[in-house]
């Protein structure tokens, strides 16, 4: 990564390399900006390998940190800015941080977690009224430099990204230099990022769709990248008009928000190319809807934090509103590999439904300090992705569901996509989980979750008939409840845990 950030700031030179609000760097200001925090990191102490969190909202700070921990030899560790003290204290103590950097408003909390981590050395605010104290921005400003670039290889850890948590207590999954890179590789080639291309960071910068979607992917590319604090439908519309935003990455929940804005249609959005989605189901009724709204520039991506490079791929081409294959998430570029097994651990022929495992250049090196949960996830090189699954004859993936949210109602499996991606065809559902709710008799029975559109009126009844009508009658909900709002992860997944 060091290579690939001196490589950013030559060809970049002054375009734009981060934006967020008023704030504008170009790559020649942000190599040097980098470098003056790596040099300061170093002469506080800090070592090849040693952690360097980040404790911030979504700024240009992010992409400088990265160049920082690339030039001095760091692992960068984004942290969940949403996160309890006690939570973020975990996740310090599980990687032995060594420096933090973060906002003003969360000095407290960093003293406090301090504290009880005697190994948590450094502490710099991104701006202080002290002089005498850790400051990044001084550091920042003091156009100080590394002596030399650091030893490491693409084997060596680069970053430590938290799954979300869905299925137990968040792991650090870590990624080599060659892992991001390989990745970033990915994304550049199939979304087409080039030099003049301006990327729209909306994740949260601790998540894999920020990271390594967006801000390496430009990196890697020398293009800009807009970073947004939060996703909000109407900014986001702006955004991209102001900014001329020419990809981005979203979750399906941010797109059906974006076709529920009454001004979607009328805004100035020719200069997007590629809106690139994941991380969780997209219904098939608001997909077609969004292809009649934005136009020809989709494309599906599927993989996970521990295997973010591009498992499958649906592209552009691919989305044709009529193809049955536009419910399918593509197929495997020529760097990724699938295979589709049973519990047994058998390949499955197509049209079977099982587990899907993966695997490809950016394959985590593992999860950080876990090595059973390792070994549990990655048997032979292959990563157990724990959804499920079956490709066609021409090896197209459709994703079913998550083995362990599958309902089992009277030894039946029922995935709950099947159930939801129903639901969403009604005109008046606005979002829908489907889950499996405790009973005596059958174990589980199937319940939804209904989120209804505003002014629209539906009982369960009509609920429970409409499935009727299009699922076999064992997959119909047994019981419907209607909600203002359903759980779910910062990535869109819905939390199916705990719903009752």
């Amino acid at each position: 990564m060091y290579d690939v950030v001196q490589r950013a700031i030559l060809h970049g030179g002054e375009r734009e390399a981060a934006v967020c609000g008023e704030f504008r760097e170009s790559y020649a200001a942000w190599g040097r900006r980098a470098a003056g925090v790596a040099r300061n990191l170093i002469d506080a102490g800090l070592r090849e390998g040693d952690r360097i969190g980040c404790l911030f909202r979504n700024s240009a700070h992010a992409s400088e940190c990265i160049a920082a921990a690339a030039l001095g030899g760091f692992v960068y560790v984004p942290l969940n800015f949403f996160l309890t003290g006690s939570e973020l204290l975990h996740l310090v103590r599980l990687t032995g941080m060594r420096a933090l950097v973060y906002h003003p408003a969360f000095a407290d909390m960093a003293r406090r977690i301090q504290e009880q981590v005697p190994e948590l050395a450094i502490l710099a605010p991104l701006t202080s009224e002290d002089a005498a104290a850790p400051s990044y921005e001084r550091w920042a400003c003091s156009g100080a430099a590394p002596d030399c670039a650091p030893a490491r290889g693409e084997d060596d850890p680069f970053v430590i990204l938290f799954t979300s948590g869905t299925t137990g207590t968040p792991k650090g999954v870590t990624l080599s230099h060659g892992n991001v890179i390989a990745n970033a590789e990915s994304f550049v080639r199939e979304l087409e990022i080039g030099p003049e291309s301006r990327g729209l960071a909306v994740s949260p910068h601790f998540f894999s769709a920020a990271i390594n979607c967006t801000v390496i992917p430009c990196m890697l590319a020398a293009a800009a990248v807009v970073f947004a604090d939060g996703f909000n439908a109407p900014r986001f519309l702006e955004t991209v008009e102001r900014e001329r935003i020419t990809h981005v990455q979203l979750v399906p929940t941010m797109v059906i928000r974006l076709l529920d804005c009454p001004d979607v249609r009328s805004r100035n959005l020719g200069s997007l190319r590629t809106v690139s989605y994941g991380s969780a189901p997209m219904p098939l009724a608001r997909l077609r809807e969004a292809l009649d709204t934005f136009g020809p520039v989709f494309l599906q991506t599927y993989g996970m934090t521990e295997v973010p490079q591009l498992v499958t791929v649906l592209r552009k081409e691919e989305h044709v509103a009529g193809s049955p294959r536009l419910s399918s998430c593509g197929r495997p570029p020529a760097d990724a590999e699938i295979r589709i097994v049973d519990e047994a651990g058998n390949d499955l022929p197509p049209r079977a439904e099982g587990e899907i495992l993966m695997r490809g250049r950016s394959l985590m090196l593992g999860y950080w300090d876990m090595p059973e949960e390792t070994a549990a996830a990655v048997k032979d090189g292959w990563m157990h992705s724990g959804d499920l699954g079956w490709r066609d004859e021409d090896g197209y993936l459709y994703i079913v569901g998550r083995k362990k949210e599958v309902i089992i109602s009277g030894g039946i499996k029922i995935p709950p996509k099947e159930i939801e991606d129903v639901l969403f065809t009604h005109a008046a559902v606005a979002d829908v989980v489907v889950a499996g709710v405790p009973h005596p008799e059958w174990g589980e029975m199937v319940k939804a979750y209904i989120v209804l559109k505003p002014g629209q009126r539906l009982s369960a009844e009509e609920v429970i008939a409409y499935c009727g009508a299009r699922l076999a009658s064992y997959k119909k909900p047994k019981a419907v409840q209607f909600v203002a709002s359903l759980p779910k992860t910062t990535t869109g997944k819905p939390i199916r845990r705990g719903l009752g």
